[in-house]
Parts: C-alpha cells; structure tokens; sequence
C-alpha cells in the first residue's frame, strides 16, 4: 500500500468433512489432490469470498468446531452448486488472542 499497489487480499472457503486425499499423475508429474464433497463445497465456499467481501469463510459444520476465541460473524445462508439445502456460512473477523471468547 505504501508503494500505492494495490491491496492483498486472499480467499479461503473452507468445510469440514471426509473425502480422499493422495498423489495423482505419473512419474513425471504427481499432485497431491483431495477429492469429496467436502472439497466441492469448500471451492463452492471460497467463491463467496469475493460476493461477501470476506478473506476466510467456514461452513457451519466447521465453525461449530472452532475454538470459541475465533471471532465469526454470521452470512446469508447461500445456495452452492452441488448442494440441495442452503449452506449456512460464517467470515472470520479475527482471533481473540487474550483468550476471552467474543
């Protein structure tokens, strides 16, 4: 910002859940990848970044494992591709470091 770039920003989507992860490709080129529904969703999630001008969004079923002092504010449930009921979604706003939930 001091050199008058532009901002950094990120966008993390992130679910909790099963899937399988490993090396795919061939002796030349291997990637580690995860496959599931609970990446999908994640992907789904993190396209939501950008409509809800937020870094990081968790699912619920991530936030309610969360420890307390992660600061999470509550966001439209959304509709994401592959999914038949809405998912609810939470941004991270920050982390209470003094260990005082919010």
């Amino acid at each position: 910002a001091a050199d008058g770039l532009p901002a950094l920003a990120v966008g993390i989507g992130l679910e909790r859940g099963t899937g399988v992860a490993g090396l795919v490709g061939s002796q030349k080129l291997k990637e580690f990848t995860f496959v599931g529904g609970t990446g999908n969703v994640a992907a789904r999630v993190q396209d939501l970044t950008q409509v809800h001008s937020a870094d990081i969004i968790v699912t619920q079923t991530l936030g309610d494992s969360l420890d307390p002092r992660f600061q999470l504010r509550a966001l439209p449930d959304s509709v994401v591709k592959g999914i038949e009921k809405p998912v609810a979604i939470y941004a991270v706003d920050g982390f209470d470091e003094d260990g005082k939930p919010s």
